[in-house]
């Protein structure tokens, strides 16, 4: 059976944006990046988002690590995140 690419396209167009609104229920919105990168391919009898590097780590977090974080992207984002240093 061969899925038409459209119906594929809508599926994951209604995924993620689903993905966006729950991004922004969790007040995880910062530069908007995530949103804007996000990007839907699709082919016969597939479909991926693909996204910002980071994804993963919004969804799963930061795995223990003896190396430190990027420092610099989390001064950026401290700095640039709405509201959050009061």
């Amino acid at each position: 059976m061969i899925v038409p690419e459209e119906d594929i396209r809508e599926a994951l167009e209604t995924v993620s944006q689903y993905l966006v609104e729950r991004y922004d229920e969790l007040g995880m919105r910062n530069t908007g990046d995530f949103e804007k990168e996000m990007e839907i391919r699709t082919g016969t009898n597939k479909g991926e988002i693909w996204g910002v590097h980071y994804t993963e780590y919004l969804a799963k977090g930061r795995p223990p690590s003896d190396k430190y974080p990027p420092i610099d992207a989390i001064h950026e984002w401290v700095m640039t995140k709405p509201n959050f240093l009061g």
